[in-house]
């Protein structure tokens, strides 16, 4: 949300030779991005870009509930930590997703 309205910006994803490897394709940029881990209830993925000389990477941990249990989200953090994609040591943040929980919401409606 920005000033109090959504926002939002659409761009691509185009599937790569590797399984589960996509590219997203901004107007204004790119981002690779990798599926890193993926069961029937959870989904780690792996995304980044580099933008005037600035190499930007992020873990995103998805559930298909609105909420993880505590243990279940150290267990996926610690996974993805292992894998080394944290180079800079970042702190992990939490982010709401409204918009997005809106959508979920509504599509178990239709």
């Amino acid at each position: 949300m920005k000033g109090g309205k959504r926002t939002g910006i659409n761009a691509t994803l185009i599937p790569t030779d590797t399984a589960g490897k996509y590219v997203e394709q901004f107007s204004f940029n790119r981002a690779n991005y990798t599926v890193i881990y993926l069961d029937k209830d959870y989904a780690i993925e792996y995304d980044c870009n580099e933008q005037l000389g600035v190499t930007n990477y992020c873990v995103h941990i998805m559930s298909r509930t609105l909420t993880i249990p505590q243990e279940k989200l150290e267990q996926l953090k610690t996974f993805s930590l292992g894998l080394g994609l944290n180079p800079r040591n970042l702190s992990f943040q939490k982010t709401e997703q409204f918009i997005c929980r809106n959508s979920w919401e509504n599509n178990l409606r239709l």
